[in-house]
């Protein structure tokens, strides 16, 4: 039993230097630190990482002091663990931060030009209309101009009607009295007897 908790303690020493339980992490702002070969400043100095650097972290030393990381060049190496941080430094998330604040205003002047656009179709909108409602106002005045003018016509007619039949029973009334006037005709009387 001992034996198989040893070759597993040494199985996941094994992997975790190849980086299988790696975490991302960053080396903290305003700094510029040393990488060691190992988790000491007794070891020799490999190589250095600027601040805000993205590394992988790989393992923490026994005390907790040193950090094993693996570094955007694939180096590996040590550095005291104060120095890294789980969180994005302060200059990336200055520089995301500078990107969002630039894509915003690019919205913004997009969605400013939208707005003016849809501002001048709106007015012009607001233009044919009342040019169609003044042509509808005018169509509708033409049209009782029509209807009156109709229903004068029409009592005009009627007037006519009236007087031609007026004039019709006044003619046909004197010439009913003038034929009472004309000489009748007298009939021969003639006996045939």
């Amino acid at each position: 039993m001992f034996k198989f908790f040893v070759q597993l303690i040494a199985f996941l020493a094994l992997f975790s230097s190849f980086g299988l339980f790696a975490a991302s992490g960053y080396i903290s702002d305003n700094l510029y630190t040393f990488m060691h070969s190992g988790p000491s400043t007794k070891y020799k100095i490999i190589g250095s990482i600027t601040a805000g650097a993205k590394v992988e972290i790989i393992s923490t030393s026994e005390d907790g002091t040193y950090v094993q990381i693996t570094d955007a060049k694939k180096r590996t190496g040590w550095v005291k663990a104060e120095f890294t941080s789980k969180a994005p430094s302060v200059r990336i998330a200055y520089k995301n931060l500078q990107q969002q604040f630039s894509q915003l205003n690019q919205d913004k002047s997009t969605t400013s030009e939208q707005l003016l656009q849809a501002t001048a179709k709106i007015n012009q909108l607001e233009q044919a209309l009342d040019s169609t409602n003044a042509k509808l106002s005018q169509a509708q005045s033409s049209e009782k101009s029509a209807l009156s003018q109709l229903n004068g016509e029409e009592e005009y007619i009627k007037m006519q009607w009236a007087i031609n039949g007026g004039i019709l029973v006044g003619i046909s009334i004197l010439f009913g009295i003038a034929l009472t006037f004309l000489p009748k005709k007298k009939k021969k009387s003639g006996n045939w007897s």
